[in-house]
């Protein structure tokens, strides 16, 4: 089991993953008697967009009892772009009262609101967020500066950052070839973000050539050259090593770690960790994600029957941790090496 905390409430990107649902009760007519739609309110909406990306919103799951028509009205909050996309007079069954935006170019969540309506029943309101992400601004204060080394993944042309440390060449960014993997919340946008989340059997094939998952033996390698003055055994934790290696990181301009005066960070090796959290793959075909704004957490290439083992950094900590987990079934973040 992880040693951290349950996940504390990160304002922007769970608000950027929320459904929130209500019904609005219209009494203006005091004289007509109302009822109620039947079924639960759903709109299907990515979480993480492009920005000036075309998305389509599809209302779904009510109906009125008697077969009343059910009309939507949407509202992009705070702008003018608003649509009614389906009268309630309107009996075409090709029209679902699905409803294409554009969102402004601009690093930050927006929420859109819809409204369903019907000749005597009461309204109901669905309410999203959907965040705008770009690959390159989304993520700053990392340290990467133009005289960086880089590495180019000829598989996809994605350009890595990369640092030299103990003879041993490290990711400074999270794995994002998406051959493999799963991407955060379902949205491959997210990918030159935070990376994508691997099993341990497909981080096992998913570096670049010429490039590997890094040992428990080079992790400790890793503690000795960047921590202080220490023993540092492979399947030990590091004490006062975890603030050499978090950026004190900022996600359209929110900072990602949260203040902790324990953990004093400093990025001294240059490797930039952000707290991206992990996953796990439930009955669904989603993944379930956690502790985003948390840990950051990697896999290792070393195995224990069938659990590998992995490193991770909590926020409020100065440890980098070991553990261990299913090679199937839990998904991190992956840092390769040369």
């Amino acid at each position: 089991m992880m040693k951290m905390k349950i996940t504390r409430y990160l304002a922007v990107l769970a608000a950027a993953a929320a459904l929130i649902l209500s019904c609005k009760k219209d009494k203006d007519d005091e004289t007509t008697t109302k009822k109620d739609m039947s079924g639960t309110f759903v709109v299907d909406y990515p979480a993480y967009v492009h920005g000036n990306e075309s998305i389509t919103l599809i209302p779904r799951g009510l109906y009125t009892t008697d077969g009343t028509n059910i009309g939507y009205y949407w509202r992009l909050v705070g702008r003018t772009t608003n649509d009614t996309t389906k009268f309630k007079e309107d009996l075409d069954p090709a029209n679902d009262g699905r409803w294409v935006v554009t969102l402004p170019d601009s690093l930050a969540t927006f929420s859109i609101g819809c409204t369903a309506y019907a000749d005597d029943y009461y309204t109901s309101s669905a309410s999203i967020n959907i965040t705008v992400v770009d690959d390159e601004e989304s993520i700053t204060d990392r340290g990467f500066t133009a005289d960086d080394l880089t590495f180019n993944d000829i598989r996809d042309g994605r350009t890595y950052h990369y640092a030299t440390i103990a003879g041993l060449d490290w990711m400074k960014e999270n794995l994002a070839w998406n051959g493999a993997g799963k991407p955060f919340y379902s949205c491959d946008v997210m990918d030159g973000v935070v990376g994508r989340f691997y099993s341990r059997e497909e981080a096992e094939t998913a570096c670049p050539d010429g490039w590997r998952l890094p040992s428990e033996a080079e992790w400790a390698e890793l503690a000795k050259a960047v921590g202080p003055t220490g023993t540092y055994e492979p399947y030990s934790d590091f004490p006062e090593v975890a603030p050499k290696l978090m950026a004190d990181a900022k996600f359209n301009g929110t900072t990602l770690w949260e203040y902790w005066p324990e953990v004093k960070i400093d990025n001294a090796s240059s490797l930039a960790f952000i707290p991206s959290g992990y996953a796990v793959m439930s009955s669904s075909a989603a993944p379930s994600f956690s502790q985003f704004g948390d840990i950051a957490a990697f896999w290792s290439s070393d195995l224990d029957g069938e659990d590998g083992w992995y490193r991770y950094v909590n926020e409020n900590k100065p440890v980098l941790y070991s553990g261990k987990a299913m090679v199937k079934g839990f998904l991190l973040t992956v840092r390769c090496v040369r």
